[in-house]
């Protein structure tokens, strides 16, 4: 009972409050959102959920070992070990590119895997970092993996196989709305 009124409550607090969609965020406007955030500790959780493009459920669950910081082939990449949720017990290893324009991400996220009190990185309930969340940014946390699916599309030039193995879907039709998406912004 008490995880149901977790959830009508901040099914509630959704209601009240407006959500913002960061659908149409490009870097700069996305780096100024989180710049904004007051919260040295959520800061960093939602640099940690933008590049990672983890669930919430997934991010809680991230310890300290699971992220690593490396060069590949001349690129910067940040190394993510999760478990994927829609995968019960499957564990997979993300490799988030970090362009230049996405230097900035790098800091926050080292910084809470420095100073974590604990081994797990977000020790907190998923309800209470979906709320926390919510109120630093005004966007539902699940908008920050919908961005980077985005810009993964956009920025990267990532196609359907790539997205489905990154963001643990199982099949290709929810990569196929990001990089259709990204071909007619090209074409216009």
């Amino acid at each position: 009972m008490h995880f149901e009124h977790n959830i009508y409550t901040m099914i509630d607090y959704q209601k009240k409050t407006m959500l913002r969609d960061p659908e149409n965020f490009d870097y700069e406007t996305i780096k100024l959102e989180i710049e904004s955030i007051t919260s040295t500790k959520i800061k960093q959780i939602v640099c940690l959920l933008y590049a990672s493009g983890a669930r919430v459920s997934e991010l809680i669950k991230i310890k300290k070992t699971d992220i690593n910081l490396q060069m590949i082939n001349k690129k910067q990449y940040l190394i993510i070990r999760h478990e994927v949720l829609k995968k019960r017990g499957k564990t997979q290893y993300v490799q988030a590119p970090v362009s230049l324009q996405e230097q900035w991400l790098i800091e926050p996220i080292q910084s809470l895997v420095k100073n974590s009190p604990t081994d797990t990185l977000v020790p907190l309930h998923r309800a209470t970092v979906y709320r926390k969340v919510l109120k630093a940014t005004g966007i539902n946390p699940h908008g920050f993996r919908k961005l980077r699916a985005t810009h993964l599309s956009k920025y990267h030039g990532f196609r359907e196989a790539q997205l489905v193995k990154f963001f643990g879907w199982q099949d290709f039709r929810p990569a196929s709305v990001y990089v259709k998406a990204n071909l007619e912004d090209i074409a216009y």
